[in-house]
Order: structure tokens, then sequence, then C-alpha cells
């Protein structure tokens, strides 16, 4: 099976951050800190971190089951 992926543009990516901290505002949600997830959640969570003045830390995550070590 074949799986379809979707491209964002940068320009994408930080219009979706934009409304994610509009929205966070909105509610009222000033959180310690961002979590950003590896493969490809530190990105998103930099930008966030950013524009909100909030310390971002990384997290790795892995939900493949195969015998690799990294």
């Amino acid at each position: 099976m074949m799986i379809k992926k979707h491209y964002y543009s940068w320009q994408d990516i930080e219009n979706m951050c934009i409304n994610i901290v509009k929205q966070m505002y909105k509610d009222d949600f000033y959180p310690d800190y961002i979590l950003g997830l590896t493969r490809g959640g530190n990105i998103p969570a930099s930008i966030i971190s950013n524009m909100m003045d909030i310390p971002c830390e990384a997290m790795k995550v892995s939900f493949r089951n195969d015998d690799r070590v990294d």
C-alpha cells in the first residue's frame, strides 16, 4: 500500500504555528515550556517557542518496532 504524502511549504508551517499561538492566547494558555517531538515536531515547537518567548525542550519518540539502536 502506497502512502500519499503531503508536502508543506515554510509559509504553511509558519501560518499553522501562528494559528496555534493565536488559539493559545485566546484560551489564556501559557505553558512553562514547549515540547518538540523528534522526527518532525522540533521545527514547529521551536517556532512557537520563539513566538511566545517560552523555553523549548526536545523529546525523542519512536514507534518503530525494529532492532535498530540509535
